[in-house]
């Protein structure tokens, strides 16, 4: 009866503890697990375009991708920069993509070849998730362009229970080299006028003969006054 007895307050007693536990753990809801940057993959899309070309030039997919060159009739071009947020957050430690809340841009800032290299910011902020620059007045040559984008993914904190988002950093850089070209072919510029030779003409056979004659009556002439001055002499 006793051993009947200390078996049941034992029972109660553990019943009595997991019921403990169990309030406990109800009434103290558990964190969640927030992501790190390094855990996923969502960095800024930094893309440069052409005017008018529906692909972009840094584009793997663009057939120009491996020396893209933009032609301009004018004194310069003109490039459109399109930095905004990845479309997917993927987490590769689960092999998968992750449910999002969306997120911003938090900086881009660039430095170009023809600009002289300074680091010039185009957006800083909280406000945009997609940004459109157009780059003007690239001249002709060989250019440079790096672009530094900074953004926040914003994930839910445990989603459908909770959709309260918590910001993750991510970053991207991104470089290209173009060329600038004119349409118009430079003309070469023209030679030096070659020094005109006079051509010799041959003289005419008649000329030669009355020259001739001419010649001969000459020297007899001189030959008789020479004779008759040698034949006055005592």
């Amino acid at each position: 009866m006793r051993l009947r007895n200390l078996s049941l307050a034992v029972f109660s007693l553990t019943f009595l503890s997991v019921t403990l536990v169990s309030l406990t753990a109800i009434a103290q809801p558990s964190t969640p697990f927030h992501f790190t940057p390094t855990d996923i993959s969502a960095e800024p899309n930094i893309f440069f375009y052409k005017i008018g070309a529906s692909w972009p030039m840094n584009h793997y997919a663009n057939p120009d991708y491996a020396n893209p060159t933009i032609i301009v009739d004018n004194n310069s071009a003109t490039i459109i920069m399109i930095v905004s947020l990845a479309k997917d957050v993927y987490f590769p430690a689960g092999f998968g993509t992750i449910m999002n809340a969306g997120g911003y841009l938090t900086e881009v800032t660039y430095n170009a070849s023809w600009l002289g290299n300074r680091n010039i910011t185009a957006y800083s902020g909280t406000s945009q998730s997609y940004l459109k620059l157009p780059l003007t007045d690239i001249p002709y040559g060989k250019q440079t362009i790096q672009v530094y984008a900074t953004c926040n993914v914003l994930l839910y904190n445990n989603f459908p229970t909770d959709t309260s988002a918590y910001p993750v950093p991510q970053y991207a850089n991104s470089i290209i080299t173009f060329n600038v070209a004119s349409s118009i072919q430079t003309p070469i510029p023209p030679g030096p006028t070659p020094t005109q030779v006079p051509s010799i003409q041959p003289i005419p056979a008649g000329s030669v003969y009355a020259l001739s004659a001419a010649a001969i009556v000459v020297i007899a002439l001189i030959a008789f006054v020479v004779a008759k001055k040698t034949s006055h002499k005592p």
